[in-house]
C-alpha cells in the first residue's frame, strides 16, 4: 500500500484575524490589518529570517524507495524578479515558501501552495514576500500581505483527504510606501487555465535543507499525469515532474513556454509545486491541476 509523500512545509498558523467569504462561496479569505503588515515587515530581521531558511520537511514516502541519490533534474541557481521567497510563521516558529507575481487586473497577486498559507485548522501570520530573494538581499524589496485566499474544499479537505488538488493559495500584496504595485516594480506571468498535463515545465523555488533556501533554483522536467487520488479521485488528480528539490520549494511556478503566432515565446504558470516523493532513487514533486481553482482565487481575490 502507497504511504504519504512528504510535505515540502509543514505548517501549522494562527487563528484569530479577520475571516470572509466570497460571493460565490468557493473561497475563503483571511485579512490583516496595515499595522500587522508592517509589524510582519519589522520582525523578520536577517537573522530570523536565516533560520526560517532551515526550516526542516516532513518526510514519508509512496511506493518503493531506495537509498540512491539522483544526479540529474538537480536544480540550478537562476534569478527571476517575477518570483520570490515567502516568509511565515506558526506555532513551531519561522518557515519560507515559494510564491510568484501573476497577471492580473490588480498587479498586486501573488500565488503559492495552501499549504504555506492555512494548515491544521490555522492560518499563517507575519506573512511577507521578498521578490527575488538573494543570499539575504532584497533587491525588490518587501510587501506586506493585506489578504490571503485559499478555497473551503482546502479548508475541509488539506492533505489528509487528497486535498492537495486543491493546493492552491493567493497572498494580496500591499503597495510600496510610493504606491507602485509588485507587477509593475518586478513584472508578473500569466496563469494558464486548463494546461495539457504532459510537457515540459521549468520548475522554481527556494529549496532548503541542504540547499540553504537562500537563492532561487530551477529545474526543467517533462511532466506527466499523476494517479494519486486512489477511490476518492480515480482519474488523474494533477502532475508530475522529477526534480530534486526540497523545503522551502513549496508554492513554486512551473513555468512552460509557449510559441507566439507572429514569433517569439511567451512562459504561463501552468503549475505549483505542491508535495514530493522519492523513489527508485529519483525525487519527483507534484502539482495541482490548474482547472477553475486558480481563476476562482483570483476573482475572489480581485472583488470580481
Amino acid at each position: 500500500m502507497a504511504g504519504m509523500r512528504f510535505i515540502l512545509l509543514a505548517l501549522s498558523a494562527l487563528a484569530g484575524a479577520l475571516l470572509f467569504v466570497s460571493p460565490a462561496g468557493a473561497a475563503v479569505g483571511h485579512r490583516m490589518s496595515a499595522e500587522e503588515g508592517s509589524a510582519a515587515v519589522r520582525f523578520w530581521t536577517q537573522e530570523r529570517a536565516e533560520r526560517a531558511l532551515r526550516r526542516d520537511p516532513v518526510f514519508g514516502v509512496r511506493g518503493t524507495t531506495s537509498a540512491g541519490v539522483q544526479t540529474r533534474h538537480r536544480p540550478v541557481t537562476v534569478n527571476r524578479p517575477e518570483v520570490g521567497k515567502i516568509l511565515g510563521w506558526d506555532r513551531l516558529g519561522g518557515y519560507s515558501c515559494t510564491g510568484t507575481v501573476i497577471d492580473t487586473r490588480s498587479l498586486r497577486l501573488v500565488l503559492t501552495a495552501a499549504h504555506c498559507v492555512y494548515s491544521n485548522g490555522m492560518w499563517s501570520r507575519r506573512m511577507v514576500f521578498i521578490p527575488d530573494f538573494r543570499n539575504g538581499r532584497r533587491p525588490y524589496g518587501t510587501y506586506k500581505v493585506k489578504t490571503a485566499w485559499v478555497s473551503n474544499a482546502w479548508q475541509r479537505l488539506s492533505f489528509g483527504s487528497y486535498g492537495t488538488n486543491f493546493d492552491v493559495a493567493i497572498l494580496v500584496t500591499r503597495k510600496l510606501w510610493d504606491g507602485t504595485r509588485i507587477g509593475e516594480n518586478v513584472g508578473a506571468i500569466e496563469v494558464e487555465s486548463n494546461p495539457n498535463r504532459r510537457g515540459v515545465t521549468d520548475i522554481y523555488g527556494y529549496p532548503g535543507a541542504a540547499m540553504g533556501g537562500r537563492v532561487m533554483r530551477t529545474c526543467r522536467s517533462r511532466t506527466k499525469p499523476d494517479w494519486y487520488g486512489g477511490r476518492v479521485f480515480p482519474g488523474p488528480t494533477g502532475m508530475l515532474a522529477r526534480c530534486n528539490m526540497a523545503a522551502g520549494s513549496s508554492g513554486g511556478p512551473w513555468v512552460s513556454r509557449y510559441s507566439l503566432p507572429g514569433g517569439g515565446t511567451v512562459g504561463v504558470v501552468d503549475g505549483l509545486t505542491s508535495t514530493g516523493f522519492p523513489q527508485a532513487g529519483r525525487s519527483y514533486l507534484t502539482s495541482p491541476y490548474f482547472g477553475r481553482l486558480p481563476r476562482l482565487l483570483i476573482r475572489a481575490s480581485e472583488g470580481r
